[in-house]
């Protein structure tokens, strides 16, 4: 039976981040509405061309680091190692990251 149930928690896990994609994606759907009754359109077009440059800068900035996470997170020789280089990467980061915010 403990089979069955590691064989389940991937689909498990699947399904979370459905959900979550699905919950972000229909808050845009909803507020999009609400959100064009407020601005004009001049104003829409600035924060369009806003938004698409931060998304645009912050992939830049970021150079997709978070896919190399993902890469080398089963991969542990030294964990000491492994877990200065993590508080590097954040410290240099981050500072980049809320920048781009403001």
């Amino acid at each position: 039976m403990h089979f069955l149930h590691k064989q389940f928690q991937p689909i498990k896990y699947m399904f979370v981040y459905a959900a979550s994609i699905l919950l972000t994606k229909g808050m845009s759907l909803i507020m999009l509405p609400v959100i064009s009754s407020y601005f004009t359109p001049t104003q829409l077009g600035k924060l369009e061309l806003i938004a698409t440059t931060s998304t645009f800068l912050c992939l830049l900035s970021g150079f997709a680091m978070q896919e190399n996470l993902y890469r080398f997170v089963g991969y542990k020789k030294n964990q000491k190692r492994d877990l200065k280089k993590l508080i590097k990467f954040i410290l240099i980061h981050l500072p980049y990251q809320l920048l781009w915010l403001c």
